[in-house]
Formats: C-alpha cells, sequence, structure tokens
C-alpha cells in the first residue's frame, strides 16, 4: 500500500545583493518516490536522478525556480510517495 507525505522547504536570503537562478535539490531515501505533478505550476517537474546518490535513492533537482531579492523567500513543496509498512518499526523497502 502506498500512502503520501507532503515535504516542503522555504529558502530566506538576508544578504544584500539579489540571488539569481535559485535551484533546489533533494534526496529521497530508497523505497519512496516523487508524486509527478505535485510542485505545482510554479515550480514545475524536478529532474529525477535515480540511483543517486546511491543504489536506491533518488535525487530531484529543481533549476532555476525563482530569483530572490534581498530578505525575500520562496517555498517549495511536493509529496513523496513511502510504502507504509504499517509498523513503527524497521520499515521493509
Amino acid at each position: 500500500m502506498k500512502s503520501h507525505v507532503t515535504i516542503s522547504g522555504r529558502i530566506r536570503i538576508v544578504v544584500l545583493e539579489r540571488d539569481d537562478n535559485l535551484a533546489f535539490r533533494a534526496v529521497l531515501p530508497a523505497g519512496t518516490s516523487y508524486v509527478a505533478g505535485s510542485a505545482g505550476a510554479l515550480d514545475g517537474e524536478p529532474r529525477i536522478l535515480n540511483n543517486a546518490p546511491t543504489t536506491g535513492k533518488t535525487t530531484l533537482i529543481w533549476d532555476n525556480v525563482d530569483d530572490l531579492v534581498p530578505a525575500s523567500s520562496h517555498t517549495l513543496s511536493f509529496k513523496v510517495a513511502y510504502n507504509n509498512t504499517g509498523s513503527a518499526g524497521t520499515p521493509k523497502y
């Protein structure tokens, strides 16, 4: 049985200069996967690198999602599917 959880990351810039080409990277553990379309139209779909950085893991990369000005922020949220083991013990991935 697959279940979903929402992951959210917020970047806040506290520098004096503009920060162009903000990118996000997330590494998902084995037994999980990105839910297509869950990041929304603003951020779009990530590049998905399977078995990276190691076997079973998945790296998601969103390139140039925003150009931030000082003291601004950007929040990226997306869903991850995972195998629900129904136990608080060791996951069966």
